[in-house]
């Protein structure tokens, strides 16, 4: 997992936090994966951001992830809960087989009612 906590600044002029799943070594890179990114809320778990892809990682490049997860000025905000008690924040990855059915899930979604196509 590789997190860059200066993010890219967005179109709202706001810097994000950017995170992206770094694959180290794969045996057949020319499978889909589901790629999933969540940023727990500590004070209210419905508010945990999740970002999920399919993607098929190739010889040209190793990451995946999402360059704007949420903006920083919300993770500072201690009100939010996304810093834990030891002021950190708390991130989860996975990375599955893709089934070869459904569409693709390339969102981001939270509890606050925020979706954003990944």
């Amino acid at each position: 997992l590789a997190v860059f906590p200066g993010g890219i600044v967005c179109e709202d002029g706001q810097q994000h936090l950017a995170v992206y799943i770094h694959l180290l070594d794969a045996r057949d890179k020319r499978n889909e994966v589901i790629l999933r990114i969540k940023l727990l809320n500590h004070k209210d778990v419905k508010k945990t951001v999740a970002w999920t892809t399919i993607h098929t990682f190739n010889d040209m490049g190793q990451s995946w992830g999402c360059p704007a997860l949420i903006p920083l000025t919300e993770i500072k905000n201690e009100a939010l809960g996304w810093l834990n008690g030891s002021g950190e924040i708390v991130l989860r990855a996975a990375v599955l087989p893709a089934s070869v059915e459904g569409p693709n899930p390339r969102e981001v979604q939270s509890g606050n009612g925020r979706l954003v196509e990944g």
